[in-house]
Order: structure tokens, then C-alpha cells, then sequence
């Protein structure tokens, strides 16, 4: 598994999470931006109030960041950016 890591960085997590530089590059700044707020536990409705996004968009945002982690569900992205570890 994976070592405690000081995910503060939203660069940090993104690098972590793909190696592989053309997924980086495909990972957008909201969807980092998203990713840490779902990590600081907001909901889709505060994410979009903060961000100045609707609802939908916040939604869309989170589906494009499962799809490209291969991650089922949206406290899996809290789990790995706080801890580095999935369950």
C-alpha cells in the first residue's frame, strides 16, 4: 500500500496518482480543485457555491475525476488525497 504522504499539494496527488505524464496533463485545474474540496468533506452544492459552478457541473467534474482514477466513489479521491491509501 501506499506510505503516509503530505497531500496539502494538489500537485502532489495528481503526480502520485499518474504516472503517466499525458493523464496528468489531462487532469484539469477545477477537477484538481474539486478533488480537494471533496478531501476538506464539502458537499456537491457547497463545492459549487465556493467555486462559483452549478451543481451539475460540480457532478460532471467528480465523474470525469472517477472515470480518470478508476475510482467507484467520491470518498475513495477524499481517502487517497488525505492518506494516500484507498480501501
Amino acid at each position: 500500500m501506499y506510505k503516509s504522504i503530505d497531500w496539502s499539494d494538489k500537485e502532489v496527488f495528481i503526480e502520485k496518482i499518474f504516472k503517466n505524464k499525458e493523464e496528468l496533463l489531462n487532469f484539469t485545474r477545477k477537477e484538481k480543485e474539486i478533488v480537494k474540496e471533496i478531501a476538506s468533506g464539502l458537499t456537491n452544492k457547497e463545492i459549487a457555491k465556493k467555486l462559483f459552478i452549478s451543481e451539475g457541473a460540480v457532478k460532471r467534474y467528480i465523474n470525469s475525476i472517477l472515470n480518470k482514477t478508476g475510482f467507484a466513489r467520491r470518498i475513495q479521491i477524499a481517502m487517497f488525497y488525505l492518506n494516500g491509501t484507498v480501501v
